[in-house]
């Protein structure tokens, strides 16, 4: 059996100044300066009752004696009659216990066992007890058994032997309440440090020479929809599953040689979809240079991908609409200056004259349209647009835009069927603007219709909301097109109609100005080759009371 007790014995009063006595020289000898010197300056507070001494002894005399010995030396104390009460007292606190030898022989000890075994890990209550036969007497053995921290002091004992034990006792205890402070301060350290890593959007992780997951933070968990015990402590392959593990290990390797690792990736995970991922792995290097295992800081950046690709997207687009403006304007430019040169040449004469006004006319007439589409969606992109709002019928709004569009769809001879209903619809709109709206939409089928075609106008009333849409017969839209038909700059077929021009934002400013009035637009195609159909929904006015 190994005890942790100490037995403290009575010196002669001339050795008492020459000779350490009891634990309390001992620690103040081990202890450091500094260390001593940073507690006199941040000295830590411990309430009353954790600084008490519990005091039982089987009679009233002793526990009396014991009760006055601590009384004068300075310290708080409380008498227990009973082992009961003595451990109801330790359990709400205590500095020491100080019992006699017979104690332990005339009372049930259970209670006082039960509440040391209660104390929490950092607690060793230190028990200081009176005894004339010392460490020898079986009974202090059986204390030793049972308690552990023990200190036995042999009777009779000098005042200061007892006093300087109690203390002694007590600066022990008071180290161990800075221990659980220190184990508290730490506690919530890591509570706040594991509070910042789980609200990380990216995933953090610590993985060990086996692959194996020791620790990681909630973003973890909800990438892949698991539980914590489902990962904590398993294999990155099972994890990840073998596609994703197969790409990460390699560098998974590299960071286990104590190498820092940054790379990009598209992961295919066992659990949820593919992501694109930005990847560190920071290895954990001892001192010695062997490497414990590494930290996993992984980011999706799916989003920014897209974004980046989308970017790239907009950025080829506009190269091409570029191209197209030079072009476009380029086309009406050389019939005009070749016409110039043909009226120097004919000398001003009538007949080619009119000819060759009316060719200018009409190359001018294309290049203010191109130059208006493009003040136009400019103003809209920088909100310069301000609609004059009015009770309007949906009638004189699509007279309005059948006029505009005529000439384009008459000069590809279409045929154009309308159909509006008899009674009126009123929209709280701008009728200029949306006139524009379904005139945009009928020369867009004009020009992606070939000549002879066909195209449909058709308005009527669903609920609440005006819906009026523009079919056409002509090349359709690809599946993979539908969803980006409004973006600026976009085309479907840059080839189809090209004698039309068009630079790719006439259906921008559809969009915008139907969104200004409350309203949505929708473009379908059953594909190539098999005509398109826009939809424009938009809210009827209040009626009048």
């Amino acid at each position: 059996m190994t005890f942790s007790g100490a037995v403290t014995k009575l010196l002669p009063p001339d050795q008492v100044e020459r000779h350490p006595m009891g634990h309390e020289h001992h620690e103040v000898l081990l202890e450091s300066k500094g260390a001593e010197t940073a507690r006199r300056a941040n000295p830590p507070t411990f309430s009353a009752t954790e600084e008490r001494v519990l005091v039982f002894a089987p009679n009233a005399a002793d526990s009396a004696l014991n009760q006055s010995v601590v009384a004068i030396a300075g310290l708080a104390c409380q008498v227990c009659p009973d082992f009961a009460t003595l451990g109801s007292g330790l359990d709400e606190g205590a500095g020491a216990i100080l019992l006699t030898e017979e104690a332990l022989a005339v009372g049930d000890l259970r209670p006082l066992v039960a509440a040391l075994g209660r104390q929490p890990s950092w607690s060793d209550v230190p028990i200081l007890m009176l005894s004339e036969s010392g460490a020898d007497s079986p009974l202090t053995v059986r204390a030793m058994e049972l308690f552990g921290n023990i200190t036995v002091v042999e009777r009779p004992a000098r005042f200061t032997t007892l006093v300087s034990a109690l203390r002694s006792a007590l600066r022990a205890r008071r180290r161990q309440y800075e221990l659980r402070d220190q184990l508290d301060a730490a506690r919530r350290s890591t509570q706040q440090l594991r509070l910042v890593i789980d609200s990380l959007p990216v995933v953090v992780t610590y993985v060990d020479r086996d692959f194996r997951y020791r620790l990681f933070n909630r973003t973890l968990c909800e990438w892949f929809g698991l539980d914590p015990e489902a990962i904590r402590g398993q294999k990155v392959g099972d994890v990840l599953g073998p596609a994703a593990h197969e790409l990460a290990r390699p560098n998974m390797e590299r960071a286990l040689t104590g190498e820092t690792v940054h790379f990009e990736a598209e992961m295919p995970y066992r659990f949820g979809a593919k992501r694109a991922v930005e990847v560190r792995y920071v290895p954990d290097v001892r001192p010695d240079g062997a490497v414990e295992g590494y930290v996993g800081l992984i980011d999706d950046i799916s989003e920014r991908k897209r974004a980046e690709e989308e970017l790239k997207e907009a950025d080829r687009r506009k190269d091409e609409f570029l191209a197209t403006l030079a072009h476009e304007l380029r086309n009406p430019l050389a019939p005009i200056r070749n016409s110039l040169h043909l009226l120097r040449l004919s000398g001003g004469e009538s007949g080619s004259a009119e000819k060759l006004y009316e060719i200018m006319e009409r190359q001018v007439g294309h290049m203010v349209r191109l130059v208006d589409d493009l003040m136009e969606v400019s103003r809209i992109t920088r909100g310069k647009i301000e609609l004059r709002k009015g009770r309007v019928e949906l009638a004189a709004m699509i007279r309005a835009a059948v006029e505009t569009a005529r000439p384009m769809i008459d000069g590809a001879g279409h045929q154009l069927a309308i159909s509006v209903p008899s009674e009126p619809l009123v929209l709280e709109a701008d009728s200029l603007r949306l006139a524009q709206v379904f005139a945009n939409l009928l020369n867009n089928a004009a020009k992606y219709t070939h000549d002879g075609g066909q195209i449909w106008l058709t308005a009527l009333q669903e609920g609440d909301e005006v819906v009026v849409s523009v079919r056409d017969s002509g090349v359709g839209i690809p599946a993979e097109m539908l969803s980006r038909v409004f973006d600026i700059f976009t085309q479907v077929d840059r080839t189809q109609r090209s004698s039309q021009g068009g630079l790719g934002i006439g259906l921008t400013v559809v969009q915008s100005l139907v969104q200004m009035h409350g309203g949505r637009v929708e473009a379908a195609s059953p594909g190539l080759g098999q005509g398109s159909v826009f939809t424009v929904r938009l809210p009827l006015a209040p009626r009048e009371e």
